[in-house]
């Protein structure tokens, strides 16, 4: 009974971490928070469905170097769990002269896909 209890106290962190469902709001919210801490600007966020446990998004834009390492760390160290397998930096004549960079790093976005179970 103690051991059940327990775990069912801590169950939000499990639902912050794997949720049981996509939510595409708390991502978005996610991601928003960790930009916006690092004084980074989205144009836009867009999600992509898998068929598998995941979803995906792709971080498109300018900043400093300090501030995209700052996102990426932010993003890394979420509760949410996430995949970021590349990140491209590149610097135009345009960054340079701004003291930026350009990135892009796809990241896939996890949660329990339930579908597949046998009923």
């Amino acid at each position: 009974f103690g051991v059940t209890l327990n775990l069912q106290e801590k169950y939000f962190l499990v639902e912050a971490a794997f949720p049981s469902s996509q939510n595409y709001v708390g991502a978005m919210n996610l991601v928003n928070s960790a930009s916006s801490q690092n004084n980074i600007i989205l144009d836009k966020i867009n999600f992509t469905q898998s068929e598998k446990n995941y979803f995906s998004t792709q971080i498109s834009t300018s900043s400093s170097f300090a501030s995209t390492i700052s996102l990426i760390e932010n993003l890394t160290h979420a509760r949410r769990l996430l995949d970021i397998s590349q990140i491209t930096f590149s610097q135009d004549k345009e960054t340079q002269s701004q003291g930026q960079i350009n990135f892009v790093f796809p990241m896939n976005i996890f949660f329990e896909n339930n579908s597949n179970e046998k009923k």
